[in-house]
């Protein structure tokens, strides 16, 4: 048996309009092939002999009369006779009922047409009648039945097929049962056919029609989930062996996905690995035919895991740290909200943009948000000691960290008197913010290698972002952080008083000894009662 091997064209697709095409499902969609054609019900009813476009046979290479081996559905095949029919459409196939029972077919579905060309005469084939089909017959069914059938028709048969041979005024239904060579041959004139044996019961037969996935309605996900995991391993490993080399493309940037993978253990990093090369493998399903024994090795060659299948992937895995937490992501654009543009530009700017796009951020000084929403830095520290007027002194250092260099941060400092860290932290995000709005958002997904018209912050966009600067912390609660700091400092420290014995001016205790030393502690230990939170 030889097969036709058409030429596989490979094309990248990019999906750069409209949302991306989901793939989960394609190992459930037809193929793209020439010897892939859709059943259409025959004019002629013949079980031995199927019809196709004369364009058709040119394409698959076959001749009027040749021997094809059509395969169907639930690893089923036959065998039948070719012919030509102008009235065929190029990419449909016409057939019998007898033909499709055989193939597990239905009108509408999609078979592979393969030459056969070495489809040898049988030795002897032996057959016997379903028995539903028999009763009230009596008499010699090769004489009435078999004989007229075969006769110097030289039909191909597969061994486990089953035809209808009419005689008189009824149709009996018979079986291959056996094939001499095996599984298939061509009844010749001297091919001996033995009719002997008891009838094949109905019921025997129609459990061999077992449960596929055609029988499953709905949960096609799950189906295509099935398949990818057992049945595409198992057809067809050396898929997977390809891909367990893992080659990548030569756009793949390992250190972003590295920034995206913070939390994974190596468990977690294998998941998104094979996932990705999921991804990549379904891709390319419509060139891949799981009914097929091999894949062409140019389709092989040209799988590459890209970019493109690690978001992907990254969207469908997660740490398993948090995997008993379940986490439900809404599948909603921006397009799908009406109206509220104000506030879906605000969403965009604070954690859409400096996510998918952390280098435009980075190079104003700015750290982008790590895909959580994150407070600023704090001129009040946890040591209550620490004040607002100590902490303003580090308010330039802040400012220092945006590129503008024609802004006057002398008087922005004096503006800012006051402000908390995280006040000024967000007066620079919004100037960076304004910066990026100046560029059209959409130029972001554009060539990185652009000259930048506007490289750096400019005055302008820090006075719009003052506009909307606003003060966390006012003086009352400043004057009450003071306050309490400088209490607490009274009640847990010895004040100026303190000395070592043998420093100077040291003030000796009574009869010209030193103070002992526990006397300091004892007191601050009395302190540290009275100010017992609990008591």
């Amino acid at each position: 048996m030889a097969d036709a091997g058409p030429s596989v064209e490979v094309k990248k697709e990019k999906h750069t309009e409209g949302k991306p095409k989901d793939f989960s499902t394609a190992i459930l969609e037809r193929k793209k092939s020439p010897n892939r054609l859709i059943v259409e019900d025959a004019v002629n009813d013949d079980n031995s002999v199927v019809a196709l476009n004369p364009t058709t046979m040119e394409r698959l290479q076959l001749f009027r009369g040749d021997t094809v081996l059509l395969k169907g559905k639930k690893r089923r095949d036959t065998v039948c006779i070719v012919l030509t029919d102008d009235t065929v459409d190029e990419n449909k196939i016409r057939m019998n009922k007898v033909i499709r029972k055989n193939l597990r077919v239905r009108l509408g579905d999609v078979i592979s047409t393969h030459q056969c060309t070495d489809v040898k005469y049988g030795k002897k084939i032996h057959v016997l009648p379903i028995d539903d089909t028999i009763e009230g017959i009596s008499g010699n069914l090769f004489d009435a039945y078999l004989k007229p059938y075969f006769l110097e028709a030289y039909r191909p048969v597969r061994k486990g097929d089953t035809f209808l041979s009419r005689g008189g005024m009824r149709s009996v239904e018979f079986k291959v049962v056996e094939t001499d060579p095996a599984e298939y041959c061509i009844v010749a004139p001297d091919t001996e056919i033995f009719c002997e044996g008891e009838p094949i019961k109905r019921e025997d037969e129609e459990k061999l029609d077992e449960v596929g996935y055609d029988d499953v309605g709905g949960v096609r996900k799950q189906l295509a989930q099935i398949r990818e995991l057992v049945e595409l391993p198992l057809r067809h490993p050396q898929l997977f062996k390809t891909i367990g080399n893992m080659k990548l493309d030569e756009e793949v940037n390992l250190e972003a996905i590295s920034r995206d993978t913070h939390g994974y253990v190596g468990a977690d990093m294998a998941a998104l690995c094979t996932e990705a090369a999921l991804q990549c493998i379904r891709e390319k399903m419509d060139v891949i035919d799981l009914e097929d024994d091999e894949i062409d090795a140019e389709v092989l060659n040209s799988m590459a895991v890209s970019q493109d299948h690690f978001k992907t992937a990254l969207g469908m895995t997660n740490p398993s740290a948090l995997r008993e937490t379940v986490v439900e992501v809404p599948n909603i654009n921006w397009e799908d909200i009406g109206g509220l543009e104000g506030v879906k530009r605000e969403l965009q700017e604070l954690i859409q943009y400096p996510v998918e796009h952390p280098e435009k951020f980075e190079k104003f000084g700015m750290s982008p948000s790590q895909k959580r929403l994150t407070k600023g830095l704090e001129l009040l520290t946890m040591w209550f000691g620490e004040s607002v007027v100590g902490g303003q002194a580090n308010v330039g250092e802040i400012f220092d960290k945006a590129r503008a260099p024609d802004v006057d941060f002398d008087l922005l400092t004096k503006f800012t008197h006051g402000f908390s860290g995280a006040d000024i932290t967000e007066i620079c995000q919004r100037a960076c913010k304004e910066r990026a709005r100046a560029e059209n958002p959409d130029a972001m997904e554009d060539d990185e290698d652009e000259v930048d018209e506007v490289p750096c912050i400019t005055r302008a966009h820090f006075e719009d972002a003052m506009k909307t600067a606003r003060r966390s912390v006012s003086d009352a609660d400043i004057r009450k952080y003071q306050a309490f700091a400088q209490t607490l400092q009274q009640s847990r420290g010895f004040g100026t008083d303190f000395r070592f014995p043998d420093a100077p001016g040291a003030t000796p205790a009574a009869g010209g000894a030193a103070a002992p030393a526990t006397v300091g502690f004892t007191a601050s230990a009395a302190a540290d009662d009275d100010d017992d939170l609990y008591n």
